[in-house]
């Protein structure tokens, strides 16, 4: 019937229109959904057959429409609508999920919205694609890196997400996760590693000041950072010299000689001898004042972590083994103020 009432309008040159829309409000009323989006297509009513063909899942036929829509000005809000339901069905089940994220990202393409198409793979977590795209274009970077670290942080790899957060311009970020990293070094006594990790810090934050900057003409919050910065670096030294008297201590067998050690016992002794600690350092002076300007002078308890006992115990070792007999004596006169293992007392 509505075939014979098409040829007819044709051969009468008269519009088809009103016979395309009855027909295809026919087919709706009778819930015959896909003939009905098939008629709108040919009444070139895009929007409502997008609509009946995006709502049942139809992703196949919906392709065919945006492959068919030329790339226009006109065009692009149909487009726009068309990776709007496909992207609503990337969830599916059975690869039809998968397909339609290749069809979202093929109408991204044509649409020519690079910005869009990388947030739709970021969306996806189709990393590899978005990084490609942001070779191509570098100042979409934060978009990728922000939520790529992000998804790092959440699989515990701190370091590479630690990575991504600075490519993204993001130091901030960046010092969260080291600060992180630092915290659980100490905590599982990986102290060389939290060494490490705290000068990192400390680079960080004297990274993120301005390089054309003079001394005088800083900021309060750039001293706190600066000063902040420098104890950090402090930190990593002390947590550095501590990891190899700790294995010293610990381990039956060490690569250092003794006069080093000694030495390492040395400084551990004079950094963290008492409950209050006391770090000085002259960061910068002006070539006309000749006036020093960011003296640090950090109070703290003992790092956590640290035996004073190991340090003393192991000062007292290598004092004898290098001959420092008064500093042997003065350890061992420390360590009658704390509680000494047991295996220790008879050496």
């Amino acid at each position: 019937m509505w075939d014979h009432a098409t040829a007819l309008a044709q051969d009468l040159h008269t519009p088809t229109d009103s016979i395309l829309a009855a027909k295809a409000a026919m087919h709706q009323s009778r819930n015959d959904l896909l003939a009905a989006a098939q008629t709108y297509i040919q009444l070139g009513d895009y929007i409502q057959a997008i609509d009946i063909l995006g709502e049942n899942g139809w992703i196949d036929q919906l392709m065919d429409v945006a492959r068919k829509l030329e790339k226009s000005e006109a065009n692009m809000k149909l487009l726009s609508k068309v990776v709007w339901y496909l992207r609503k069905n990337t969830g599916g089940t059975g690869g039809g999920g998968e397909k339609a994220q290749n069809y979202a990202a093929e109408v991204l393409v044509k649409m020519g919205d690079v910005k869009h198409l990388v947030e739709f793979h970021v969306e996806t977590k189709n990393w590899d694609e978005a990084f490609r795209i942001v070779d191509r274009h570098p100042d979409l970077v934060s978009i990728v890196c922000v939520p790529y670290a992000d998804y790092l942080a959440q699989q515990d790899r701190y370091l590479e997400a630690q990575e991504n957060y600075r490519r993204a311009g993001r130091y901030d970020l960046a010092f969260k996760v080291l600060s992180r990293l630092t915290q659980n070094a100490v905590t599982e006594k990986r102290y060389d590693d939290a060494g490490w990790y705290y000068f990192t810090t400390g680079l960080e934050g004297l990274g993120s000041l301005p390089e054309d900057v003079t001394a005088s003409g800083l900021s309060e919050e750039q001293h706190k950072v600066i000063e902040e910065a420098m104890w950090n670096i402090h930190l990593g030294e002390v947590y550095s010299a501590y990891s190899v008297v700790e294995k010293y201590v610990e381990l039956p067998f060490t690569s250092f000689g003794a006069e080093t050690l000694f030495c390492m016992c040395l400084f551990l002794w004079g950094e963290v001898q008492s409950p209050s600690v006391r770090k000085p350092f002259k960061w910068g002076t002006s070539a006309s004042t000749r006036t020093t300007y960011g003296m640090v002078m950090r109070e703290s308890k003992v790092p956590k972590g640290i035996s004073m006992v190991k340090i003393l115990y192991a000062l007292s070792k290598t004092a004898k083994k290098v001959g420092a007999w008064k500093t042997a004596r003065f350890a061992y006169e420390k360590l009658r103020g704390y509680v000494v293992p047991e295996k220790w007392r008879a050496e």
